[in-house]
């Protein structure tokens, strides 16, 4: 999978989920049962990341080393920042 750009593993009651793919730029975990962001700060080509739909509640300033991350899609999740937290989480990024 070395080559690999695209990933789409949405809609398979995932829980948690390790990767390990330099080459993915684009990563879809939508409606899934996620608790938490996945790991992804070693995905150093990732561009997109859409994990709606899920129960994550963590913060998403760890990703804040993916530097070449354009777009998020972090909707429809149980976050349950403060909103004074909400501003500190998305100046992290």
């Amino acid at each position: 999978f070395r080559a690999l750009a695209i990933l789409n593993a949405s809609r398979n009651a995932l829980t948690q989920v390790r990767l390990d793919v330099d080459s993915l730029m684009e990563l879809n975990l939508s409606h899934n049962e996620l608790e938490e962001l996945p790991p992804v700060d070693q995905l150093v080509n990732l561009q997109k990341l859409i994990l709606s739909h899920n129960r994550i509640d963590s913060r998403v300033s760890v990703l804040s080393k993916n530097t070449k991350l354009r777009v998020l899609d972090i909707s429809n999740n149980r976050f349950s920042w403060k909103p004074t937290m909400f501003k500190d989480q998305i100046s992290a990024l």
